[in-house]
């Protein structure tokens, strides 16, 4: 039987979203998966696609990255990239951690 291309990196993906599924609370989940979905974005991008208010979702945020799930944008230099939010300050923008494992299968 021919595996087809792709199928071990899928499984891989999978499994890590298994695991990572299974030690968060369902507002983190929300925020984890709107991250994953619309990376780079702010804490006010998440807030506005979820309907929340952003001081519901700036706690969600810090237990990610204390879970080490997700980290700021950086630039080449290592510097967090900005973005600007509706007010027209700059505002961080996150985005999903990859994992050793994920890292693996791109080198």
């Amino acid at each position: 039987m021919t595996i087809r291309e792709g199928y071990y990196s899928e499984q891989i993906r999978n499994k890590s979203f298994e695991e990572i599924q299974s030690i968060l609370g369902l507002m983190q989940k929300l925020v984890y998966d709107t991250i994953r979905d619309n990376e780079p974005i702010s804490n006010e991008g998440i807030a506005n696609i979820l309907k929340k208010w952003p001081h519901e979702i700036c706690p969600r945020v810090l237990e990610l990255r204390k879970l080490d799930l997700v980290e700021l944008l950086l630039d080449s230099k290592g510097k967090p990239v900005k973005g600007k939010g509706s007010s027209g300050r700059n505002v961080s923008l996150w985005k999903v951690k990859h994992s050793i494992t994920q890292l693996e299968l791109i080198q």
